[in-house]
């Protein structure tokens, strides 16, 4: 997603992956600004707004709403299943994401557009190559997440407990030349590593504060030192294990290339511009991302399929992201790849991320089209909620924002769950999904949805 929030702390929901050389050359990682993934300090939801937004009120529905969506928008529903079931998880970069795409671009040449797949090829912070190694006479590997923006390289040290990272536990005679282990909590997780790496630690293992292991990202400056996260399980059982002995480790975070792929999927319109449908694909690794971003890819797929009998006055053009969850990578070289004239084409981009969960709607991005169709959702009797970017968050509409494109976000005030193994079709609302695939319908088929305060 919309992973929640860059550098948040919560409790409850674990967040996206990225990677120093040795301590005396490391160097942070220059990557592109991954999606909303943060820890988040309190364990309750997270809204994209920045203030509790207020639901807009329904006041009398107008009866002469469109009624024309086939089965009230229980496709998306059906579709999420799909790809919950056969396609997940989709981790960026992966097999099993080229197999959803795949599966994606076989459903909108069903559907009669003309479809391709845009490949691309992109460096990451490598789960794979990355590790925590217990030294001695029986080496150990501990399976681990590099944090994003973590720096890149290799550190070894004794392994020293720093509880929660906060001021009054770092030790006394402070850390230097140490790996500290540290739990997942209360300040966030950049404050956490800059605390550490300032006491003279060459690298931070964290461990989470719930089952499982997780996606943490470090804020925008990333960090000197290696950083990497572990489960609750092994953290719990190292910390037991340096309290009886001295613990020899080694960190290593390391970058490669990966594959990745966006599907294009297009219907030519009776006028001129391009309206750009977006949702990425991928998810986090070993998550099913029912939410994110399984609801916005099939509220994509109910879109293009109700639309494919329909003319507009502008082309559709559908598109599927891939590797969002590494920084916005998909959208990113898109974007990037079009001439100038061919961003000018571009009338608007919606986007669709984690909006299965909560109670609403919402709505963000550029205010004229917040406004036009949060009045569609007061005719049409679906609650919604006016949300607001935050700086540390992102999904794939900044990368068309950057380009001075026009944008509207569908998604949904509950992010609780995101990057976490909750979320899952249990924690999907229904009524979201065809509330979205609803209002996104009545809004592109005004007679000039887009004429207007752009």
């Amino acid at each position: 997603m919309l992973g929640c929030a860059a550098d948040c702390n919560p409790t409850v929901a674990p967040a996206p992956t990225v990677a120093v050389l040795p301590p005396t050359a490391a160097s942070a990682t220059n990557l592109p600004t991954p999606t909303l993934s943060q820890e988040n300090v309190p364990s309750t939801s997270v809204s994209l707004s920045t203030s509790t937004p207020s639901p807009i009120p329904v006041i009398n529905p107008d009866s002469t709403a469109p009624t024309s969506l086939n089965g009230d928008g229980q496709a998306a529903f059906r579709y999420l299943t799909e790809l919950s079931t056969d396609f997940a998880p989709r981790s960026s970069g992966t097999e099993e994401e080229l197999a959803a795409a795949e599966y994606l671009a076989s459903k909108f040449e069903e559907f009669g557009y003309e479809t391709s797949l845009q490949e691309f090829t992109l460096e990451r912070l490598s789960q794979e190559l990355s590790g925590l190694t217990l030294d001695g006479p029986d080496s150990e590997d501990v399976d681990v997440i590099p944090l994003v923006r973590s720096a890149t390289g290799t550190a070894a040290g004794i392994l020293t407990s720093a509880g929660l990272a906060r001021e009054g536990d770092i030790p006394p005679g402070g850390l230097d030349g140490k790996i500290a282990l540290v739990e997942r909590g209360l300040i966030r997780f950049s404050e956490k590593v800059e605390r550490l790496a300032d006491a003279g630690a060459v690298g931070a293992v964290i461990y989470n504060n719930v089952p499982g292991n997780f996606q943490g990202v470090l804020a925008s400056g990333g960090s000197s030192i290696p950083a990497v996260a572990i489960s609750r399980k092994e953290g719990e059982r190292l910390l037991d294990l340096v309290g009886r002995e001295e613990v020899q480790a080694t960190v290593t975070v390391t970058i490669d290339s990966i594959p990745s792929q966006n599907v294009v999927a297009e219907k030519a319109g009776t006028g001129q511009g391009v309206v750009v449908l977006g949702a990425h694909y991928d998810t986090v690794p070993g998550v099913q991302g029912a939410n994110d971003n399984g609801s916005g890819t099939a509220v994509i797929l109910a879109l293009a399929e109700e639309m494919a009998s329909q003319e507009f006055p502008f082309t559709l053009r559908f598109m599927t992201f891939g590797s969002e969850e590494l920084g916005l990578r998909g959208s990113a070289h898109y974007v990037d790849s079009l001439t100038d004239n061919q961003q000018q084409e571009i009338i608007a981009m919606l986007n669709f991320d984690a909006l299965g969960s909560g109670e609403s709607v919402e709505i963000l991005g550029d205010r004229a089209l917040i406004d036009r169709a949060a009045d569609l959702a007061q005719r049409d009797g679906i609650l919604v909620t006016r949300g607001r970017d935050q700086p540390a968050s992102s999904s794939d509409h900044a990368s068309f924002r950057r380009a001075g494109i026009p944008v509207l976000m569908f998604t949904a005030p509950d992010v609780s769950r995101i990057h976490s193994v909750d979320d899952s079709m249990e924690n999907v609302n229904p009524g979201l999904l065809r509330d979205t695939v609803r209002l996104a319908l009545s809004f592109l088929q005004l007679p000039n949805p887009f004429d207007q305060g752009l």
